[in-house]
């Protein structure tokens, strides 16, 4: 290599420095501590393993209660399965942030919110994969999904990573409107551009990151 030249990092390097990382929220710590609807919640990175089991328990009974009707609907290989919905969220790449509601005279700090994503090279292409976004019901709608998503953009920003990716099933209406607004648009690998015939019941959306230099 000439002097001076540095080697461009390549989809692995850049996948394997945001894999590494243990607190996202050292390079954008605005977004650690924010309000909505007049309270105040915080957010926090955490590798898997480092999630102790309530909470790990919490999260997924949340996901269990929003998300397995959806499942169920779309049915076949999709249909609610507690053990395999389980294992995919310990698994050892898994990432998360938690928004925590904090507390006040008369109730603890306590979580509402999660991000299960995934920093992934996949085809030469470095990339965030969203596995989950889930808020607890009674606060939905003051936009912790839509910060949830900035965090996850962000995230792959500081790592220069191509693009965020994630599936939508066809019946999460919100979900689809919350990714619409955001600029999200199908995915080269989505079912509907590989085989127009297929009807699957799930999209599978992506969002390029801008390049940081």
């Amino acid at each position: 290599m000439m002097g001076g030249v540095r080697r461009a990092r390549t989809a692995a390097d850049r996948v394997a420095q945001a894999q590494a990382a243990r607190d996202v929220f050292d390079r954008m710590a605005a977004f650690s501590t924010v309000r909505r609807a007049g309270r105040c919640f915080r957010l926090s990175y955490w590798h898997v393993g480092d999630v102790d089991r309530d909470r790990m328990d919490w999260a997924f009974r949340l996901t269990r209660a929003n998300m397995k009707d959806q499942y169920d609907k779309c049915g076949g290989e999709w249909k609610w399965n507690d053990y395999r919905k389980r294992l995919e969220m310990e698994e050892s790449p898994a990432r998360y942030v938690f928004v925590r509601l904090a507390g006040d005279a008369d109730r603890e700090d306590r979580d509402v919110g999660f991000a299960h994503l995934r920093f992934e090279n996949e085809d030469g292409a470095a990339q965030v994969y969203v596995y989950e976004v889930q808020v607890d019901r009674e606060f939905q709608g003051i936009g912790l999904g839509k910060l949830l998503m900035q965090v996850v953009e962000l995230s792959g920003c500081l790592f220069g990573l191509d693009k965020v990716v994630l599936t939508v099933f066809d019946t999460n209406e919100k979900a689809l409107g919350l990714y619409r607004r955001l600029k999200y648009i199908k995915d080269a690998s989505d079912p509907s551009l590989c085989n127009m015939v297929c009807e699957r019941g799930y999209q599978i959306l992506c969002k390029l990151l801008p390049k940081t230099g």
